[in-house]
């Protein structure tokens, strides 16, 4: 694995971030122009939805922990 070391540790990065999601216009789930900000750590897939997807996905996982992107940091930061 060491030749592709390089290529691995840039994907962890890229995922770190917005990932695939960077330009996303619509939300993935509701196809609507709210701001995509919040994804679950522990949901497959890592899709960045909005607020409202976030909610109504979650009404039954009390457990998942959401993170929040913060556009002025460019970071996810985890909900409490």
């Amino acid at each position: 694995w060491h030749p592709h070391a390089q290529q691995y540790l840039d994907e962890l990065l890229r995922y770190d971030g917005r990932g695939d999601w960077g330009e996303q216009l619509a939300c993935p789930l509701c196809q609507t122009s709210s701001p995509c900000i919040f994804r679950c750590m522990d949901c497959f897939g890592g899709l960045v939805v909005c607020e409202n997807c976030a909610r109504q996905v979650h009404i039954f996982n009390p457990f998942h922990r959401i993170k929040v992107w913060l556009i002025l940091l460019a970071l996810f930061i985890l909900l409490i």
